[in-house]
């Protein structure tokens, strides 16, 4: 009996099928030319020789036989006989391996473990200079995963887990492979300053301590509401018609200034400087008018107090220290300035940069959304009016995406990454969604994913969710979710060629790690550490994690 003969078709349905183990199988291991071979391990591969090709399948279950005993009234009981569940994905036919099945095995069809051969002829056609390798398969550890870049970043890519998994280190170590190549284009919305350390010299990284600012001015009109009205006020709509007529007439006035030549194509929302002040003057006089009445008397004028709270809701916002890297910029002060942003944005400048890290990690958490809008809308129409989408195109990387992309979130900013995700690709934008609760994500973003890296979910809500997003065939995969170790990922999709267990690479150099890793309350309760309240309440006071002298604060660098 041939070594690796592990049984032999028992049913098929579909893209399924049930494999009878050999009865004289017991102890689920085969030793074959000197290597020990685990059978019915979830994830492992098998085929099934047909006459013309080798079907190949994917191990989703193992079981012992329920059997049915007639004699006494139809009581079930468990025999003695092994039966493993297959998903039927490919077929290798002249050395070559395809996605999807020619023709589907017959019952009583020998089943085999795939061998080394099979390994390289269903894994070798992938690789290719537009493949990196990140990880090794968990089931064959000498075995290196190649993923194409193309069909990895051409569509939307979803990488979720539980907090803890591993999510923002397999987002480094996939980012540290693509640093190879000459040119890639990434931006990085980093909502807690996981990433600022990570990419050395190859990142440009934009934070409130390093200047970030995000000028009022480039905020369309849509942001801007977000970002000054309350909906739910009872004036919003007036509110709404007068902010966007002020802001207009503003924006005429200041093109006109710096003689940008516009007045037959300036809107509402092109990017051009105006004076906020002027608005808001504006507005405050509209507020208070007060206007001739048909007696001759003063009355009030149709918006007078309607801006109330409008006005001191903007005024707050304008004195908020917070708050001044939108409405107080100090570079970005003209239309002029837009060069340079945009620049830094896209790592084009003077010191061209790979990847540019947006540190959100001091940004007020009520004007997130707002800021998130702006940055990826920013990104898309600045690829949108490119000459050439293929050239340079760009990876848009999404962290914490369910904080402003939630599926019940009414935000400009689940909105704008909505777009991308379903016309991102037409323009050469890459768009990767990282989120610790997919259940809570866009449906319409993570139902544009062609790939999902899915590390371990605990949460019984997002792991349906994840099973309901993959095609039929992989579901019976999802049962593994729970049990992936920190760092094990299950891939899915377009980019490997098919479902594949993966033990994300170490990165070898502590410094480039996101600054994600637990801390240790062992390590941590063995020393006296200084008290530093002073320095603290310093810190808390200014919003800057700096300590007093220019410090750096030895807490966020570990």
């Amino acid at each position: 009996m041939p070594s690796l003969l592990v049984g032999s078709v028992k049913s098929v349905i579909g893209h399924r099928c049930e494999v009878l183990l050999r009865p004289d199988l017991q102890s689920m291991h085969l030793t074959h030319d000197g290597v020990l071979y685990s059978v019915g391990q979830l994830g492992s591969y098998v085929c099934i020789p047909t006459a013309f090709d080798r079907i190949v399948g994917v191990v989703t279950e193992t079981r012992l036989l329920d059997v049915v005993n007639p004699s006494t009234g139809g009581e079930a009981f468990v025999a003695d006989k092994k039966l493993l569940r297959l998903a039927l994905v490919g077929t290798i036919a002249g050395g070559r391996f395809e996605r999807g099945v020619r023709a589907f095995p017959l019952v009583n069809d020998d089943v085999y473990l795939a061998t080394a051969e099979d390994r390289d002829a269903i894994f070798g056609g992938l690789r290719s200079k537009a493949c990196v390798e990140f990880g090794r398969s968990s089931e064959m550890e000498s075995y290196r995963v190649p993923v194409d870049i193309d069909k990895l970043f051409s569509k939307p890519v979803a990488v979720v887990g539980t907090t803890g998994a591993g999510k923002s280190y397999t987002v480094a170590s996939v980012i540290h492979q693509v640093l190879a190549l000459p040119e890639p284009r990434i931006i990085i919305i980093d909502l807690h300053g996981e990433y600022t350390t990570c990419f050395g010299d190859s990142a440009m990284v934009l934070s409130r301590e390093s200047g970030l600012e995000i000028p009022y001015w480039l905020f369309n009109y849509q942001e801007l509401q977000d970002l000054c009205i309350d909906r739910n006020e009872r004036e919003a709509p007036n509110q709404a018609i007068i902010f966007k007529n002020e802001v207009m007439n503003a924006k005429k006035q200041a093109a006109t200034a710096e003689g940008l030549q516009l007045e037959d194509c300036l809107s509402i929302d092109s990017p051009v400087y105006f004076d906020f002040g002027s608005v808001y003057g504006a507005i405050d006089s509209i507020n208070r008018q007060m206007i001739e009445g048909s007696s001759g008397r003063q009355r009030q004028g149709d918006f007078f107090g309607q801006f109330n709270r409008f006005l001191v809701r903007l005024e707050s916002r304008l004195s908020d220290y917070r708050y001044g890297f939108i409405f107080k910029p100090e570079r970005f002060n003209s239309s002029a300035s837009l060069k340079t942003l945009m620049e830094e944005l896209f790592g084009r400048g003077p010191q061209r940069k790979k990847i540019t890290v947006v540190d959100l990690s001091g940004v007020p958490s009520d004007v997130i959304q707002s800021v998130v809008a702006l940055l990826c809308r920013v990104a898309f129409d600045f690829t949108f009016w490119k000459l050439g989408y293929a050239q340079s195109p760009l990876l848009l990387i999404c962290e914490e995406a369910h904080n402003y992309a939630a599926k019940n979130m009414n935000s400009e900013s689940r909105r704008m990454i909505e777009r991308i995700a379903k016309e991102g690709r037409k323009y050469g934008i890459g768009l990767m969604v990282v989120s610790q609760r997919p259940a809570e994500v866009s449906e319409t973003i993570l139902s544009q994913c062609n790939n999902f890296i899915v590390m371990r979910l605990s949460n019984p809500v997002d792991q349906e969710y994840v099973r309901a997003l993959v095609t039929d065939q992989y579901q019976d995969l999802m049962d593994i979710l729970p049990a992936l170790r920190r760092g094990e990922a299950l891939f899915l999709g377009d980019a490997t060629v098919m479902p594949l267990r993966v033990l994300v690479d170490a990165i070898p150099d502590d410094a480039k790690v996101p600054r994600s890793r637990d801390v240790s309350f062992y390590e941590g309760w063995q020393t006296v550490s200084p008290a530093a309240v002073d320095d603290i309440i310093e810190r808390w006071r200014r919003q800057r994690k700096k300590a007093a002298g220019n410090q750096a604060d030895p807490a966020a660098a570990t």
